[in-house]
């Protein structure tokens, strides 16, 4: 996983209104979408949370075409909820991949 998505996403947590406007998994998720097509622009390569599609799959025993986010959400009464809910699911993530959810750069 690339370190300057975990970085991205960290400092998106504390200050989510700077970033993304407001507390929002859908904007975040928007955001992260624009935030990688550049990347892919620049290095010809797709950096992404590589196995949390997944991840959120299992979890939430929802299987198809909805991407993590619309998952989330869907499970959750208010957007900002969601984004909250998405933090928490991400260091349960990290944890049970033994990643950790501080860059080491």
């Amino acid at each position: 996983m690339d370190n300057r998505i975990i970085d991205l996403l960290n400092k998106i947590k504390e200050k989510p209104g700077f970033y993304i406007g407001r507390k929002s998994l859908l904007d975040l998720w928007h955001f992260l979408n624009g935030y990688q097509y550049r990347l892919f622009e620049l290095e010809g390569e797709y950096y992404n949370l590589s196995g949390f599609q997944e991840y959120i799959e299992n979890l939430y025993n929802f299987h198809g075409v909805h991407s993590w986010a619309q998952i989330i959400h869907f499970y959750c009464i208010t957007d900002e909820a969601a984004f909250d809910k998405f933090y928490k699911h991400l260091d349960d993530f990290f944890k049970e991949m033994n990643l950790n959810s501080e860059s080491e750069t």
